[in-house]
């Protein structure tokens, strides 16, 4: 009787060892098979809301006027203002309603509001930088005479005017997504376009047959040569233009903040071991390899050279770079 239950207690010890064995071996098998982030380490969370991200640098809310700015993590809320067009430049979130703009730093450190002195309703904001600003207000959409260019200082005060081209249609192009330029571009003829300073108002012309601005500001001009490379005009100010006179054609659709060569990729990987079977991850490939991964969906918000910027489920989380 003793010697029967000695054995079953050693068989039972067995049993629970290889039990342990088992369950420490799919431990580590899935340790080893789950996707887990790689070449990033967290430095700020926020609470997510329901909104777009401008300008690749703030997630703009759907319903109300508040914004937060994709790098530092800061919300504001223009309680006061209600509806409008809401615009990301020059590290600003700008509204423009009826005939007034109201601006103020993704920082919160500064807040303006700008009347038109005509009361026109119809108004763009055309360029930006954080010192200055350009507006166009219009009487009548269809008759270019009835415009005039403002241009607005850093504390909200118009700085100077300037009559509206006569040769230019009353079509300024949108920024929608892709931000704000640092200087305006007006289209007049025959591909010829007018460069405005938002501080001081000067202009020149140049040539060019498409044109487009980047998230940052940056602006570019370019031509299709007969070799099928092209002529690019950039820069942030029209007193640093620089001009390549054969470079390979560029594309609207280039995503910023990656390095050449390199890709953003998207996959969810299937993790049959865990009751939740997909784990979300997004990654950079090319000249380095950085992985975001989560239980929970990932939206890639912001890429840029120091680090990346996503929605994790009900959280927006910005990660910094380390390799």
């Amino acid at each position: 009787m003793r010697d029967e239950f000695r054995g079953s207690w050693v068989a039972g010890k067995w049993y629970a060892a290889i039990i342990a064995g088992a369950l420490v071996a799919l431990g580590l098998l899935a340790w080893v098979t789950t996707p887990r982030s790689q070449g990033v380490r967290g430095q700020w969370e926020a609470p997510a809301f329901a909104g777009r991200a401008v300008a690749d640098r703030a997630l703009v809310a759907d319903a109300e006027n508040k914004v937060l700015d994709l790098v530092s993590g800061r919300t504001i809320t223009l309680g006061s203002v209600a509806g409008g067009e809401r615009q990301i430049g020059g590290e600003r979130l700008l509204i423009t309603h009826g005939s007034q703009i109201d601006a103020a730093r993704l920082d919160a450190t500064q807040r303006w509001t700008w009347n038109d002195p005509q009361g026109n309703n119809t108004l763009w904001v055309l360029a930006t930088t954080r010192a200055a600003t350009i507006v166009l207000s219009c009487h009548s959409q269809t008759e270019p005479s009835s415009c005039t260019l403002y241009g607005i200082g850093a504390d909200g005060t118009t700085s100077w005017t300037m009559p509206y081209p006569s040769t230019t249609d009353v079509n300024p192009t949108a920024a929608h997504l892709a931000g704000l330029p640092e200087f305006a571009v007006l289209p007049l003829d025959a591909g010829t376009f007018m460069l405005i300073d938002p501080a001081t108002s000067r202009t020149i012309l140049r040539t060019a047959q498409e044109t487009w601005t980047s998230p940052d500001g940056q602006v570019f001009l370019q031509d299709i040569l007969q070799n099928g490379r092209c002529r690019v005009t950039s820069g942030r100010s029209i007193d640093a233009l620089t001009t390549s006179a054969s470079a390979p054609c560029r594309s609207r659709s280039e995503q910023a903040g990656l390095r050449p060569g390199e890709v953003l990729r998207r996959e969810t990987a299937r993790v049959l071991w865990f009751p939740v079977s997909r784990r979300h991850v997004v990654e950079i490939t090319g000249g380095r390899h950085i992985r975001v991964a989560s239980w929970h969906e990932l939206t890639v918000l912001r890429v840029d050279d120091d680090g990346m910027t996503v929605r994790d489920g009900d959280s927006v989380v910005r990660y910094t770079f380390t390799s």
